[in-house]
């Protein structure tokens, strides 16, 4: 449902509406967090790439948008044989309040995880109220009983929620066994006022890389809507070492963040990251400081166009240069105007 806003004042032709604006009436749907056919596909491809097993917990009850005929048939889609384990009557979808819905035929994510193969699908969250099998509040450190607990940790749109985000993170490494994976799937641009964050991918990156998580993936993506859930992402793989300091983005379309990383033995949940950009730069000045007769740092050019041209026309001019190198340079890759290269594409 929509509503207009705005200040109603008389007018001689009639009613005049000033500053209108079109807000979207909340709906319970719009608040829970779930697992959309894009990131139902992104698991499936990552279990591909190393097969998920033993324990899986979901942060949050998931919905599942997506039938589980569906789900059978894009793991096939991905070659990967469904191990279809559960009875028809518990492929129905464990969310409450879908029951008696048009979303009642969608399956669980009991379901789905089950068909990849894994031992056991729980759900922590803070209530219960949609069936949650582990009570705890990611903003207080979890009970000892929960450390190295779990194989695999399914984060589909929770810690931006959660206000304690350092402690929360911490948490995850903690319930993970060493050999174990994470994975992150949370907003970022256009999402506001979705939860208390917008997540940058610089957040997972380097709280990762600081506490030595190995086999480490970060990506951007840029969502489709069908309907009122993501029906296509756009992925693009960011250097979790290298990354851009500032990505521009004036897309319409919500962006999302997707992270994945393993623990090791060696890893850790409580080191405190510095900024990888700024990380460098500390280190860069440290082994090679400025002498006090340098005039023109590095990229002068690029700096001086920076300051001195229109920014809408700095703007362009990039956007042009980046088209020109997908085209000549480099005509295997597309780019996004942060340069990222398309890492794949997700429906």
């Amino acid at each position: 449902m929509w509503l207009l806003a705005g200040d109603l004042t008389p007018w001689p032709g009639g009613i005049q509406c000033r500053r209108t604006l079109l807000l979207k009436s909340p709906r319970r749907e719009d608040r829970i967090m779930g697992l959309p056919k894009p990131a139902l596909r992104f698991l499936i491809q990552e279990h591909k790439r190393r097969p998920f097993s033993g324990s899986v917990v979901t942060l949050g009850r998931q919905c599942v948008y997506a039938t589980y005929d569906e789900c059978v048939t894009m793991l096939r889609q991905e070659g990967i044989t469904p191990q279809e384990r559960i009875p028809p009557l518990e492929r129905a979808t464990n969310i409450p309040h879908w029951r008696g819905t048009p979303r009642e035929r969608f399956t669980s994510d009991v379901a789905f995880f089950s068909l990849l193969g894994v031992d056991e699908c729980l759900a922590m969250d803070y209530s219960d109220y949609e069936g949650a099998t582990i009570l705890a509040d990611l903003n207080q450190p979890v009970a000892e009983e929960l450390y190295e607990r779990f194989d695999v940790i399914i984060d589909a749109g929770t810690l931006e929620h959660v206000f304690n985000i350092p402690c929360s993170l911490s948490n995850l490494a903690r319930m993970l066994r060493p050999g174990g994976r994470v994975v992150h799937m949370n907003p970022a641009n256009n999402y506001v006022n979705h939860g208390f964050y917008q997540i940058s991918p610089t957040l997972y990156a380097d709280y990762y890389r600081a506490n030595r998580f190995d086999d480490l993936h970060v990506y951007v993506g840029d969502e489709r809507l069908r309907g009122d859930v993501a029906g296509r992402i756009d992925l693009y793989e960011l250097d979790p070492a290298h990354q851009p300091l500032l990505m521009y983005s004036h897309s319409r379309r919500r962006m999302v963040v997707y992270c994945v990383a393993t623990k090791t033995h060696e890893s850790t949940a409580d080191a405190i990251p510095t900024q990888s950009a700024y990380d460098a730069t500390y280190a860069e000045f440290a082994q090679q400081p400025l002498a006090s007769d340098e005039t023109a740092p590095r990229w002068w050019l690029s700096r001086l166009a920076w300051r001195v041209l229109p920014k809408a026309f700095y703007a362009w001019l990039r956007r042009q240069w980046i088209r020109f190198r997908a085209r000549w340079i480099d005509p295997r890759r597309r780019y996004r105007p942060w340069g990222l290269r398309l890492a794949r594409r997700l429906e």
